[in-house]
């Protein structure tokens, strides 16, 4: 004869109660996946990326939609793997100077203009202000990008 039900434990009684509870269903979103690796500064189009279901709880409020709506002559403005989700922060215009590369800097005094090479300690574009590194003397200061691959001392800096 079975046990009365008076018997049966409280661990029993929520497991069954556990068991039979409904999952809920997780919410998936369609989003913009990188196809292949991109590095930093690369172009990127519609081509670089395709749909992929994903669910809603793991996505950003910054992840990229359906609808590619990358604009010409974009770039990934941070280093990209394969499969990363496509947020609106991971491209832009393209940067004027990345950070490492040479550049020229520009010191102008009434008519006279000195240049010298200088190393960009951070990306930016045209108006953007950074800094940079001398080599010789080993000094940095604030310069502004006025060309690609080129920027000017900012005033006081001497």
């Amino acid at each position: 004869m079975p046990a009365p039900l008076s018997t049966c434990t409280l661990a029993t009684f929520a497991f069954v109660l556990a068991i039979a509870r409904p999952v809920a269903a997780e919410e998936m979103r369609d989003v913009l996946v990188v196809s292949e690796r991109l590095h930093k500064g690369s172009p990127i189009s519609c081509a670089d990326v395709h749909l992929e279901r994903r669910t809603a709880r793991r996505l950003s409020i910054l992840s990229l939609g359906p609808a590619c709506d990358i604009a010409p002559e974009s770039v990934a403005v941070r280093e990209l793997g394969r499969g990363d989700i496509l947020r609106t922060s991971d491209i832009g215009a393209p940067f004027a100077v990345l950070a490492g590369a040479p550049l020229r800097i520009d010191v102008k005094a009434g008519t006279v203009t000195i240049s010298t090479l200088a190393t960009a300690l951070a990306d930016a574009r045209v108006g953007d202000e950074l800094d940079v590194r001398l080599q010789n003397p080993i000094r940095t200061f604030k310069a502004r990008v006025v060309a690609p691959g080129t920027a000017r001392l900012m005033a006081g800096e001497l």
